[in-house]
């Protein structure tokens, strides 16, 4: 007789294990090293345990939406014999974002492992995330939430790629109610999904999507419905004030205010005032082209808003890039025999992995410039490339002749026609 095998892995599944196991105790190991942003979950864990967690957006310093109130004050119970902030206590608070990392390695593996791709492919791309600086300290460091946000993401995206659009949709709910930036992929995900499924199914999806978001955001909409969505917007489109109190910009921003703080003479402060506009218009660009050229990828609908988000939002750590670093990844998988042909997407992932601060030992000037500048333009290059592909690389296409259609009330006909197009 045979034994039965209920798990059956082969090479690459063993050896993606090892490397995983790796990258997850060395991020275990360096854990208790810093403090990172961990005195804030412990405060609002606290908070939650002690008091109505419905009410924490009145009354404590939280920025952010409430997935992450579970995970602090899950870890408060599980911690109340230990002190802060030591060593177990570190680990803890930090083990979800780590256990994250090791999950969102995994969906890139299978992703590509299932994309048909030579197996050997998929633990590098795994191994590309697992490895990368910005991980590590996203989570083992500083102990921000980014990393589980990319968890929900990745999943969305996978899940969506293999023709699950419901559950994806729940998961881009819950990413959107992990961290305000992931609200910029909801809209070009519901049009996406609007030109491939049927209307039946679509709006089943919006339901998903929608319906996952109200349910988390609703008590604290009845205890403090105001100190909430202030909180979630993040952004004050009245703000006229130029605060460069820290250095919380980077790509499009990072190279206008450096120049800015420089103080050489260069007048940017009406640039600067109207950042929030500038920024709301660069996002809402790929929805439009998304609406007049349905045919994208599922990778692109997510990697193009994300770039946009981090290349032209006004408020932006250089650890937030690890939202794109999986769709980064996923764009190397070889398509129709060609191995090399996201090879400069490839270069750019290795590029921003480490937050260089004095690349050439210049001035600082020149040194931020040059790095903050040179993310600038390699990340809009490749927005750029999407948008080519999709007006220059398809059939003809004129905005004029999609305008006049919407307008004739044909509206119904071309969201037809593009469905054929996607589902070809």
């Amino acid at each position: 007789m045979h034994k039965r095998h209920f798990v059956n892995l082969n090479r690459s599944d063993m050896a993606f294990m090892i490397v995983c196991a790796i990258a997850l105790f060395g991020r275990f190991l360096i854990a208790p090293i810093a403090v990172g942003d961990t005195r804030t979950w412990v405060r609002v864990g606290k908070y939650c345990f002690y008091h109505n967690p419905f009410t924490i957006y009145r009354y404590v310093a939280y920025a952010y939406p409430p997935v992450w109130l579970f995970f602090s004050w899950l870890t408060w119970i599980l911690m109340l014999p230990y002190d802060y902030p030591s060593a177990i206590y570190l680990i803890t608070v930090k083990s979800w974002l780590i256990i994250a990392d090791g999950l969102t390695a995994f969906v890139i593996y299978w992703w590509i492992k299932k994309s048909g791709c030579k197996e050997w492919m998929g633990i590098v791309a795994a191994s590309l995330y697992l490895v990368d600086p910005t991980t590590w300290k996203t989570s083992s460091n500083i102990g921000q939430l980014d990393n589980l946000n990319v968890l929900f993401l990745t999943l969305s995206a996978y899940l969506l790629n293999v023709d699950r659009p419901k559950l994806s949709a729940a998961f881009l709910g819950v990413a959107a109610m992990t961290k305000q930036f992931s609200s910029v992929l909801v809209l070009p995900f519901l049009i996406y999904t609007y030109y491939k499924y049927e209307r039946r199914k679509w709006l089943k999806i919006l339901v998903s999507c929608i319906g996952v978001m109200t349910i988390i955001a609703l008590p604290f909409l009845v205890y403090t419905w105001d100190d909430f969505i202030m909180t979630y917007l993040y952004f004050n489109l009245g703000a006229s004030e130029i605060d460069l109190s820290h250095a919380a910009t980077q790509g499009f921003w990072g190279v206008v205010y450096t120049i800015y703080r420089a103080d050489i003479g260069v007048p940017l402060n009406s640039l600067i005032q109207m950042r929030y506009y500038i920024f709301l218009a660069t996002i809402i660009l790929p929805v439009i082209i998304l609406f007049l050229r349905p045919a994208w990828k599922v990778n692109d609908v997510y990697l193009i808003p994300v770039l946009s988000f981090l290349m032209f939002s006004p408020q932006v750590f250089h650890y937030h890039f690890v939202l794109c670093i999986p769709f980064v990844i996923w764009s190397i998988i070889p398509e129709r025999g060609h191995a090399i042909r996201y090879l400069p997407i490839f270069i750019v992932a290795v590029w921003w992995i480490y937050p260089l601060t004095t690349p050439f030992n210049l001035s600082k000037l020149a040194d931020r410039l040059i790095y903050r500048g040179s993310v600038f333009v390699m990340f809009t290059l490749i927005i750029i490339k999407t948008y080519v592909e999709k007006f220059v690389k398809e059939p003809r296409f004129h905005v004029g002749e999609a305008i006049s259609t919407v307008f004739k009330w044909k509206l119904p006909r071309l969201i037809s026609d593009s469905r054929q197009v996607i589902n070809k």
